[in-house]
Parts: C-alpha cells; structure tokens; sequence
C-alpha cells in the first residue's frame, strides 16, 4: 500500500507481479497520514490529516479455489481472476483536544500517526512541535490506545516496555526495547517536517527520543551535513532485528 499525490491518497497493489496499482475508493476526500496493519485482525487501518481513524475493507472479485480441509491451505490455492478493490469505513473520530496540522496560535505543529504494536494494539500517536524561528523542534507526544470495543480512543501514560518509532513513512513498534539496544517506554522520531524546511532552507535535525515517564525530548546527534540536509528525508530502518523482537 502506498500514500501518495498532494492529496493524501492511497492505492494498493494485490498480486505480486500484475505491475497494477489500484486506488481506494474515498467518497468522503479523506486525506491519509499513515497506514498500520494488526496481524491477529487481518486487518488495515489507516489515520486521517484530522486525526480520524478508517479501516480499510477489501473485496475480492471472481475468486476461484479447491476446496480444502483448512482455510490456510483454501488460501494458497486459490486463483485470482479479476482485480481487488477497496473502500474505507469511519471506525473512530479524532481523540477529543488534539489536533492535526498548523495550530491556531500558529506557533506549533501538530502530526499524528499510525502504530500497530506487537501485542496487536493499535495506537495513535500526536506529535507536536514549536517554532524556534528558523526550524520547528519536537515538544512533547500524546498517545492513545484506541478500544474497538467502545470504538473509541483512550489516553494512555505509559507504553511500558515498548519502544515506538515514528516519521515520515515510517512507524512501528517493537517490544522488550531494552533487548534490541533501545530503551522502553520511549518514542523515536526522525525530522518529517521536510516541506517546511525546503521551503525556507533549513536544516532537518528535529531527531530524537521523547521519555513518555519526564516528558522529556533528547535530541539525536547524527552530524547531518548542512548542504543535504533540507533535500534528504530522514528514515528509520531495522536491520539485523529477529520476529521476535516485534511480538
């Protein structure tokens, strides 16, 4: 799946090989932020530019299969004859207080995203960040737990002995942080203020870790070269991380 255009919007492709993306249909022009998919579901949910949440339904034309003893072996042997398609449903509105995009005192900037964590939680994830005047650095995070249950959102404090990691095109979690080199109950963040600092020619070095405990943001040194800096966008990567550091 992938987000893209000016207008936030999303297209997948279903079978590898058919060099074919389809575009998710979106009657209500929702604009998406990030896209997160819980493994015990089965299921895809995006976030929206207002902070709302959609999950993403599937449908699946003119599909053939032997019939099998279990549904597992069903799947690999069925035979997709006609293209995918898709729509998204409104599951829940935008936590009540936080806000997604310029504020309206127009000194701080809000972004959100998406996390699916390894016990199958889903979170949302509002960052927000003040004006230094020639950049714009991380304050402070608001997360919350969404509860399909009440089909809703729920603040939460702490997320314990995990560690998130959110960006631009980038957000995921993994668990037992302290075991892959990171230390738990924080969130990473690299610089996804790309736009802004292009547009006025200023450094990208909003990286980072925000304590959920103190509250507290420390900054990641990386000696970004100034030249590159507004042109390269910054992305987390995963090597060397086994499963099971994700469950």
């Amino acid at each position: 799946m992938v987000i893209f255009n000016p207008e936030n919007q999303v297209a997948f492709t279903g079978v590898p090989g058919d060099g074919e993306w389809i575009w998710i249909s979106n009657p209500g022009k929702l604009l998406f932020r990030d896209i997160s998919y819980l493994r015990g579901q089965d299921q895809v949910y995006a976030l929206c530019d207002d902070g709302s949440l959609v999950r993403i339904e599937f449908a699946f034309h003119n599909i053939s299969g032997k019939m099998s003893s279990t549904v597992n072996e069903l799947v690999k042997l069925m035979e997709f004859s006609g293209p995918l398609s898709a729509k998204v449903e409104l599951i829940a509105a935008h936590p009540i207080g936080e806000s997604v995009g310029p504020l309206p005192e127009m000194e701080r900037t809000g972004r959100a995203y998406l996390v699916a964590s390894p016990d199958d939680d889903l979170f949302g994830v509002f960052r927000y960040s003040e004006d230094m005047g020639s950049d714009q650095r991380t304050a402070e995070f608001a997360v919350y737990k969404f509860n399909p249950r009440g089909v809703g959102w729920e603040s939460v404090i702490s997320i314990r002995d995990k560690a998130f990691f959110v960006g631009n095109n980038t957000s995921w979690s993994i668990f037992s942080a302290n075991t892959v080199n990171c230390r738990k109950n924080r969130i990473y963040f690299t610089d996804d203020n790309w736009e802004l600092e292009w547009l006025h020619n200023i450094q990208g070095l909003d990286i980072g870790v925000y304590d959920m405990e103190t509250r507290r943001t420390e900054g990641l040194g990386f000696g970004v070269s100034t030249s590159t800096s507004s042109l390269v966008r910054s992305t987390w990567i995963t090597p060397g991380l086994t499963p099971n550091a994700f469950r």
